[in-house]
């Protein structure tokens, strides 16, 4: 998460353009840890989400569980 802007530079140099970023974080109350960039050759709106890993509970938000369901077996 920390070195997205950097990247995003780089990216730029080469023509690429962010054209989605999600930010992610553990909880409710953590800090974003992690960010998944995708770039594009065109420039299209930039579309910005975030994902929470775990409720304030510790359970596991259904926006996780829909995005992961796949890949974990005890989702």
């Amino acid at each position: 998460y920390h070195r997205s802007k950097y990247f995003e530079e780089e990216a730029a140099k080469l023509d690429l353009y962010l054209s989605k970023k999600i930010s992610v974080k553990q909880t409710p109350i953590h800090n974003y840890f992690r960010t998944m960039l995708i770039f594009s050759r065109h420039k299209s709106i930039l579309q910005a989400q975030e994902i929470t890993i775990k409720n304030g509970t510790g359970n596991y938000t259904e926006e996780f569980i829909s995005l992961l369901k796949d890949y974990y077996l005890y989702l």
